[in-house]
């Protein structure tokens, strides 16, 4: 581990914002990531907000969100989110663990298809040159408005960010999280 965690007792106001950081009623201690990103108060106040963002969409269905936080994270061979993610949100997302299981797999486009396999797409794409190919803007655009591809992009480069925070800082997989396959 590179960057300690703040631990208990917290200073009142590092215990208001990782209140504020985790779901209600969640029955976990605040996220290993979420006190590593307390140490610094004021970047980890601004990630919660845009994370926030993501996580009440109004442009993407929570299947679409978590394929790309899934996908991405996998890509980013970031297995603390993607195990926080699996264990939390893959099942309410509609995510089978087949569906699980191939966005860890190099060749995907056997088991998506549709919506699934453009946001799949438009991960790689992303991972691997750092932009979109008009092919699949296109295809994209035949989808989702103009406010939802900014979205979709964004969102990719959030889980990016959150990759390399958590791979960096030596952030250790929550105990009671999913573990990459294999």
């Amino acid at each position: 581990m590179r960057i300690t965690p703040v631990t208990k007792p917290y200073e009142p106001d590092v215990a208001e914002a990782l209140k504020k950081m985790m779901p209600p009623n969640s029955g976990v201690e605040p996220l290993e990531l979420f006190r590593i990103l307390a140490t610094h108060s004021r970047l980890g106040r601004r990630m919660t907000s845009l994370g926030g963002v993501f996580l009440r969409s109004e442009q993407l269905s929570l299947r679409e969100r978590e394929l790309i936080v899934l996908r991405t994270t996998a890509l980013s061979r970031c297995e603390y989110e993607w195990g926080v993610h699996v264990t939390w949100l893959a099942s309410p997302a509609g995510l089978t663990d087949q569906d699980v299981a191939a966005t860890w797999s190099e060749d995907t486009s056997s088991h998506f298809a549709g919506k699934d396999a453009l946001v799949i797409r438009l991960v790689d794409e992303l991972h691997a040159a750092s932009t979109v190919s008009d092919e699949l803007w296109s295809e994209l655009a035949d989808e989702w408005g103009e406010p939802a591809l900014v979205e979709l992009v964004a969102l990719v480069g959030f889980y990016k960010l959150i990759s390399f925070v958590a791979n960096a800082t030596g952030a250790r997989p929550e105990a009671w999280a999913a573990r990459f396959p294999g």
